[in-house]
């Protein structure tokens, strides 16, 4: 049986320098993780109100993506010039998430397939890779070890705008909510290193 975590909980270990990564091979599947990215991302903002005073700044947060046009997640803070173009190729995505010093990753619930990555490639990916995340496209795992539930508004809102930029509809499941669904609630699988790099 699960247990309910607070955000603070979750993120106490989280600092300024976290760097997450999503794997969006098709672009838009990436709307699956929104309740997780933007918990990164409310857990980036919040190191800097600790500290009270103001600042400018944006976490370096990336999308990989596989396909043209680039979706731009923009709306999840994933911004400016954080949506990355990668070849059809695992060692060619390794690489563009080691490049960019990737701690945590999130990515589709994909069937694991034995690769061979280059020695090079592997050793870089695991040097900075602490965290893996499973998530799915419509936003329901098998076996999922966190769910996050929350306020349906803004997420969906930013949802909706992050399709629009490649002139994608909004999903029925996540359109506006009514008196019935006033929440979004979406479930992710943490997984292993190993297990993720069978998934890239």
């Amino acid at each position: 049986m699960g247990r309910d975590v607070s955000h603070q909980g979750f993120f106490r270990d989280h600092g300024r320098n976290t760097r997450v990564g999503l794997l969006a091979p098709d672009g838009t599947e990436g709307v699956g993780a929104v309740t997780l990215a933007m918990a990164y991302v409310t857990a980036f903002y919040d190191g800097f109100r600790k500290e009270g005073g103001e600042f400018f700044a944006y976490p370096d947060f990336f999308t990989f993506q596989r396909r043209d046009p680039l979706v731009d997640y923009g709306y999840f803070d994933f911004w400016p010039d954080k949506d990355v173009r990668v070849a059809d190729d695992h060692n060619a995505t390794a690489a563009a998430i080691a490049d960019r010093s990737i701690n945590v990753l999130l990515l589709p619930d994909s069937p694991p397939t034995e690769r061979a990555y280059e020695p090079a490639q592997d050793e870089r990916i695991r040097r900075t890779l602490a965290r893996c995340f499973l998530y799915s496209r419509h936003g329901d795992v098998a076996d999922a070890n966190l769910v996050i539930r929350c306020a349906a508004e803004p997420l969906g809102t930013y949802v909706a705008n992050v399709l629009r930029s490649v002139n994608e509809p909004m999903p029925n499941r996540l359109e506006s909510p009514n008196a019935e669904r006033p929440a979004l609630e979406q479930s992710f699988r943490e997984t292993t290193i190993d297990d993720a790099l069978m998934r890239i």
